[in-house]
């Protein structure tokens, strides 16, 4: 933690979002909530930038990175994967004592090296990749118990361990050739669940069983065995006729 006081110079430091989508909104909250004075939130859309700005308390809302107030000392990047060098590279013309700041970007998937532009300047660069579902309705409480993975040189990860413990997470450290297979991991989880539930809506609605309806009536269900699997595991977590053996009923 040392590593990261020399960074922050403040238990709470002032913060800058870039991108105001469903994990930028999130983590926005999460952090007003926490204590953390969000000084701008920056976007490519001017009105999400100004939703989220009044409702976290930010005096600036932009478009414009420029614009980011030269007290901010961690930058939020929550952006599309894709965007993450060249932002990084735009960042390098914003007047911040970069050796004093922290940049970290959101996503699972890239490695916090796409922010070597940043690095360069001195700053403290990682990965804080929130392990949830997020929607753009979602708020602060959308991540309550949630685990963050960090990835990057010590002094990034260091003040990721701060900042996660700041934010009343949990996390978990994942070397950068490990994330592949941890964000693999994660769209396993969420996405072939939806697409599994989404094929089961399906044959309900063969028996003329609405959409809706059958998702609500399939909730207890998904619930108990969510329970189970956190309690027991997936080795025991099985149920019906597969752990009784009916075959013909298989």
């Amino acid at each position: 933690m040392d590593v990261f006081a020399s960074v922050f110079r403040t238990p709470r430091p002032p913060v800058a979002i870039v991108g105001a989508g469903a994990v930028g909104r999130a983590l926005a909250l999460r952090l007003a909530e926490k204590g953390y004075p969000v000084r701008a939130v920056v976007s490519r859309t001017r009105a999400r930038a100004d939703v989220l700005a009044r409702a976290v308390g930010a005096p600036v809302s932009s478009t414009h990175l420029e614009d980011i107030p030269r007290d901010v000392a961690l930058v939020l990047l929550c952006v599309p994967d894709d965007q993450m060098p060249d932002v990084a590279e735009m960042l390098t013309g914003v007047r911040l004592d970069w050796p004093n700041t922290v940049v970290a970007h959101t996503s699972g998937a890239v490695p916090s090296s796409v922010l070597e532009a940043l690095d360069a300047e001195g700053a403290a660069v990682l990965s804080f990749h929130p392990l949830q579902s997020l929607t753009r309705d979602d708020g602060a409480e959308a991540l309550e118990g949630a685990y963050v993975g960090l990835e990057g040189p010590p002094r990034g990860v260091a003040a990721g361990i701060e900042l996660a413990v700041g934010l009343g997470l949990r996390y978990v450290v994942i070397p950068a050739e490990a994330k592949p297979r941890y964000h693999l991991a994660a769209t396993m989880t969420s996405n072939f669940l939806v697409t599994l539930l989404g094929m089961v809506q399906e044959v309900l609605a063969s028996l003329d069983i609405d959409r809706r309806d059958g998702l609500a009536m399939l909730e207890p269900l998904l619930r108990g065995t969510l329970d189970n699997l956190a309690a027991r595991g997936p080795e025991e977590a099985l149920t019906g006729p597969v752990v009784r053996g009916d075959l013909d009923t298989i």
